[in-house]
């Protein structure tokens, strides 16, 4: 696999897929492109970049884990800080 650094085209069409969240659609990026930047933007150009861009499976389990992981970390020190809290200074306090 050759390495690919990603161009000024494809940072702005992932940061537009990212602003888009759920309504990131051919169209609608282009519309947004064209909205924020003032530049013309073919859809055969955004399907280009489609057919460039590798994403293999291991990018989405890698997000999840990395997900689980800082989602386990917060309640762990969640739970470890409620632990530390004295019973009877709460008790003391209501």
């Amino acid at each position: 696999m050759k390495k690919y650094q990603l161009g000024e085209f494809e940072e702005i069409v992932l940061l537009t897929v990212g602003i888009l969240d759920g309504d990131a659609y051919g169209v609608t990026i282009k519309d947004e492109i064209e909205d924020r930047l003032k530049r013309e933007v073919s859809v055969g150009a955004l399907s280009g970049f489609a057919e460039r861009i590798d994403l293999s499976w291991w990018y989405f389990v890698l997000a999840a884990v990395i997900a689980l992981v800082v989602s386990w970390l917060a309640v762990a020190l969640k739970t470890l800080k409620a632990a530390r809290v004295s019973v009877l200074r709460g008790l003391r306090e209501e």
